[in-house]
Order: structure tokens, then C-alpha cells, then sequence
């Protein structure tokens, strides 16, 4: 409850503005500067629109992941059908996908160089659980617009909204 209230788990005297600020670029890049770059803003996040300054950096990197098959075309063509990304990513991922040197099904399998097998590892795992929670979304998504969860909310969750939508119906009708 406090988390949710008030944003913080900590003591005051237990926080402190140590990170530099190029760790938390909110909506810039500066290059050789930027470390972590947020889209926060979500009218301009570079997968809705290409309204953000910074959103050639963003696809970038998502041709990047395309290349190396971190992402489904699958994912990318029903995320552009539920409209949650622009239309313009599935045209940049078959791009992609058609140049003559990307080979995805390759990429993620190869060998990570010496030292680096771990973040591998941990890239596959972080990816897995990306590509599961999306699932889980999508049938969430799917139940929710099902007519059966409409009754459910409406008898079992919101009886006076039903209640009152029914009373509008017949009151419609009968006038």
C-alpha cells in the first residue's frame, strides 16, 4: 500500500541521487554521453508514432534485434493487428528479414565470445520471459473481449452498472 501511495520502499535518509545522470537519459541521447535511454512518454514512444526526436535510435535497435532474431515476426505481425506498435515496424522487420546477409535463425544460436556466455544466458532468459508475458497479455486480451467476461463483469463484478445499462435498454424501447 505505501509503494502504491507514496512511490517509495525506502527511508528518506536512505536515498540519495547518485546515479549519473546519463544512466537515466528520460527522452534524450546525447552520443558517447547516453547509457540508458527511457521512453517515457508514450504519445512520442518510437514503437506507437514517430512523433519522439529520438525515434531513429529506437529502430535502430530494433532492426538490430530483428537481424539477429530476438523478435518474432509473429509477435511483431499481431502486435501491429492489436495496434499496440505502428504499422511501420512489420515493413521494417520484413526489410530486414529479406536482406540477403540476416539470417536469423542463425543469430541467436551462435556462440557468445569468450566471457560473455552468461549474458547470453541471461539475454535468452530476460527474451523468454518478454515473449511469455506477451503471450499471457494477448490471451488476457482475448478473454477479456470474450462475451462470457462481459456477463461475468457486468452480473458478478458490476451489478448496478448492469443493472442500470438494462433499465437504459428497456427504458430506450419503450419510449
Amino acid at each position: 500500500k505505501q509503494l502504491m501511495a507514496e512511490f517509495c520502499i525506502l527511508d528518506e535518509d536512505q536515498i540519495a541521487d547518485t546515479i549519473p545522470n546519463e544512466w537515466n537519459c528520460l527522452e534524450w541521447y546525447e552520443q558517447g554521453r547516453s547509457q540508458l535511454v527511457h521512453f517515457t512518454v508514450v504519445p512520442t514512444q518510437p514503437w506507437k508514432n514517430d512523433r519522439s526526436p529520438i525515434a531513429p535510435l529506437w529502430e535502430d535497435a530494433f532492426r538490430e534485434a530483428v537481424a539477429a532474431g530476438a523478435v518474432p515476426m509473429s509477435v511483431i505481425r499481431e502486435s501491429v493487428e492489436r495496434r499496440l506498435v505502428k504499422d511501420s515496424l512489420l515493413t521494417i522487420a520484413e526489410e530486414v528479414r529479406a536482406a540477403p546477409d540476416v539470417k536469423p535463425e542463425m543469430a541467436m544460436q551462435q556462440d557468445a565470445p569468450e566471457g560473455h556466455a552468461e549474458s547470453l544466458r541471461l539475454r535468452h532468459m530476460l527474451w523468454d520471459s518478454m515473449i511469455r508475458g506477451y503471450q499471457a497479455s494477448a490471451e488476457l486480451d482475448r478473454i477479456k473481449s470474450s462475451p462470457a467476461f462481459f456477463l461475468e463483469d457486468m452480473l458478478i463484478r458490476r451489478p448496478a452498472a448492469f443493472g442500470a445499462r438494462v433499465y437504459r435498454g428497456i427504458k430506450r424501447r419503450v419510449a
